[in-house]
């Protein structure tokens, strides 16, 4: 059984992260990046909750801006509000990345130049 935090990162973890067509009953849905479609049903078996536990707390998530969720016969819609800045990760890894090789870089050119340094004081004394 789930525990509410787990299931709000498992919906995190579900949702879209591109752009995605997906086939529900011969029709084909657009599935946008922070979105999930699944069912009520699906997330019952899913969470090990009761339907209207689920019921329950997409509607705490939706009051409290968090999601929005559309449910009809076939299918729930759900989209994450902030998805964005739940995976926004990506470009801050790269930005570190990127500072460690300039970091790196530069710690090689200071090592060469300390190096040198030391054999031309080195020869000086000798």
């Amino acid at each position: 059984m789930f525990s509410r935090y787990e299931a709000w990162i498992d919906l995190l973890m579900m949702a879209n992260h591109t752009e995605n067509k997906l086939l529900i009953d011969s029709t084909l849905e657009i599935v946008k990046p922070g979105q999930v479609i699944t069912s009520i049903r699906k997330l019952c078996e899913r969470f090990s909750w009761s339907n209207t536990k689920v019921h329950r707390f997409l509607k705490l998530l939706e009051q409290d801006e968090m999601i929005t969720f559309k449910s009809d016969t076939k299918k729930t819609v759900i989209r994450i509000v902030a998805y964005e800045s739940y995976h926004n990760d990506d470009r801050a890894r790269a930005s570190h990345k990127h500072t460690g090789n300039i970091v790196e870089a530069h710690q090689k050119h200071t090592n060469k130049n300390v190096k040198k340094y030391m054999k031309n004081e080195l020869r000086k004394t000798f």
